[in-house]
């Protein structure tokens, strides 16, 4: 039996599949209005504070503008999946409503997990976690599980596989218990996309600033092109092939398949030292977060079309015209596409999901559904409608 199965099964066996407890029971929570102090968030905006029944306290503060038409905003908290012990979810994957979580050990480089939500009974979900895999990012389709990050290859479970490269892309196959992994020659990776259509991930890789197209099938990996500190990769247009990637000195620059990395066409604030920083693309729109404050919106090409003011972007979703931005601290501030006074598209804010001292690092959107990667209060589905 080869290594790689061996660690393949080790992913999905080893006495590591411990029952990850569900918070209470809000399937039945009802929203109604209960208080309507004034509520500042770190924007400056001003609301009035709705908040759901219920111990874990999901609130939602809408905008003034919002508030002003009477809109009532139906917010119905579907569950909240504990972090496994001593973690924090970072990340999350959707595969229709099948949520996937990815979680990482604060202070160990290499300490992480995932765990696979069943939407039926979220409690009765399970969580692999290791003292030897830091996760960047997952994604699961159908039986299989793909999974982005570094491996401490001084670690008797990794020791064997001869690596020379920290950062690594795998394949779970989760019915037969197999597990194929390549090297992806850095020491981690940042951010990997996987769009809906095609055969083909691309990955950005750590310091020295690595492109890799890894192929679906056959884990194939071929480095693209270099760039100092890359930092995120979006599949910006139509073509799977029209990518945009960010550096850590704030740089937006073209990639392709055939003419590697360009240069760069948009410039944002730089970036802390290592921190993740995460482009979101859909419809045309290609999302870019831009310092403390909010985040840049581009086309595809990289050509800037408005900025949005909305505090410190983790990461960006979006629903048709329903935008969602992970504010850390701040919760999920709440947007939506319209049309401006000028006759051009513009964002109105809505308001904020807010989770207490929950720290929100990424959020996703399915119809009308936002979950939430909430640092140590897990994973959190909250369905609203406007």
């Amino acid at each position: 039996m080869s290594r790689l199965r061996l660690l393949g099964i080790a992913f999905l066996a080893s006495g590591a599949l411990t029952a990850c407890d569900s918070g209470a029971d809000l399937a039945d929570g009802e929203i109604q209005s209960i208080e309507t102090v004034s509520v500042v968030d770190s924007s400056g905006v001003v609301g009035d504070r709705y908040r759901a029944l219920g111990p874990d306290g999901i609130a939602f503060t809408p905008e003034a503008s919002v508030s002003a038409k009477g809109a009532r905003v139906a917010l119905a908290p579907l569950y909240n999946v504990a972090a496994p012990a001593g973690t924090h979810a970072t990340h999350l994957a959707l595969d229709g409503d099948k949520v996937t979580g990815s979680y990482l050990v604060p202070g160990n480089p290499f300490g992480g997990g995932y765990d696979l939500i069943d939407p039926g009974a979220p409690g009765q979900s399970s969580a692999f976690t290791a003292s030897y895999l830091d996760l960047a990012g997952v994604y699961h389709r159908d039986d299989d599980l793909f999974l982005s990050g570094s491996l401490d290859l001084t670690h008797p479970e990794t020791q064997s596989l001869r690596f020379e490269s920290l950062a690594v892309f795998a394949r779970v196959d989760t019915r037969r218990n197999k597990t194929k992994m390549v090297e992806l020659g850095s020491d981690f990776v940042m951010d990997v996309v996987y769009p809906e259509s095609g055969n083909d991930f691309f990955a950005v890789t750590g310091y020295d600033g690595g492109l890799y197209r890894i192929q679906r099938s056959s884990l194939n990996a071929r480095l693209i092109g270099m760039a100092t500190d890359l930092r995120s990769v979006v599949v910006a247009g139509d073509d799977a092939d029209d990518l945009l990637v960010l550096d850590g000195a704030g740089n937006v620059r073209p990639a392709s398949i055939r003419s590697g990395i360009g240069e760069p066409v948009h410039t944002v604030r730089p970036f802390l030292h290592g921190a993740i920083a995460k482009m979101h693309a859909s419809g045309g729109r290609v999302y870019v977060p831009n310092g403390n404050e909010g985040f840049d919106v581009l086309d595809a090409s990289g050509a800037f079309l408005t900025y949005f003011k909305s505090g410190a972007v983790k990461s960006v979703a979006t629903s048709g015209d329903l935008v969602a931005v992970a504010n850390a601290d701040d919760g999920v501030l709440m947007a939506r596409w319209t049309t401006g006074e000028d006759g051009k598209p513009a964002l109105e804010r809505l308001g904020r999901l807010d989770f207490g001292d929950a720290q929100v690092n990424h959020v996703l959107i399915h119809g009308s559904t936002v979950y939430v990667a909430a640092g140590a209060s897990g994973v959190y589905a909250v369905q609203v409608s406007f």
